[in-house]
């Protein structure tokens, strides 16, 4: 537990760094997504007792996805710039205990027996396919995969840290374009 925390706190201070240098760009964020909410917000202080509650409903998160809750809180980088080609579905956003529960009752009130898991959701469903991108529960490991794309939590903050907050940019360049690059300078690894 001690690593993974370790490894949520550098990536806490990635998330505000890249933050501020978004906004020291001008980049316009998109407050849709989650009105009212800032692009980047700490964990609530009573952090803990959320993720009781949800563990106690949907069974345990893998361990870096609740360290992440714990320590980084909740992020959205959607948004627009001139120079960043990316749409809302191509940022990091994860809020898991904002949406947790809205997907938890749709999933409850039409669950089969032998039907798939739940999800714990990480990103809107922007695909509107009614199956948002999450990580299947209950999850004793360490970190989690995600649906559908089968990539583990922690290489997919890693993927989000190396293209700036932009992970879907790695489909459009072999490599981080400039402003990326300079976006991602000095960011902590983890």
């Amino acid at each position: 537990k001690q690593v993974v925390d370790e490894t949520m706190k550098r990536v806490r201070k990635n998330v505000d760094l890249l933050y501020q240098r978004l906004q020291d760009i001008g980049f316009d964020f998109n407050e849709e997504i989650f009105p009212g909410r800032k692009p980047v917000e700490p964990p609530p202080a009573n952090v803990e007792e959320q993720l009781q509650k949800i563990e106690a409903k949907v069974g345990l998160l893998p361990l870096s996805v609740r360290s992440f809750c714990e320590h980084v809180g909740s992020v959205h980088f959607s948004g627009r710039h001139d120079e960043i080609e990316c749409d809302d579905q191509e940022s990091l956003i994860f809020d898991l205990l904002a949406m947790v529960w809205d997907e938890f009752d749709s999933w409850e009130g039409n669950w089969e027996e032998g039907g798939e898991p739940f999800r714990v959701p990480i990103a809107p469903d922007f695909s509107q396919s009614g199956l948002p991108p999450g990580i299947a529960v209950p999850n004793d490991t360490v970190d989690g995969v995600i649906w559908p794309n089968q990539t583990p939590f922690m290489m997919h903050l890693r993927i989000c840290m190396q293209w700036g907050g932009f992970p879907g940019l790695r489909q459009k360049y072999a490599a981080p374009p400039p402003i990326i690059q300079r976006l991602t300078e000095g960011l902590l690894q983890f």
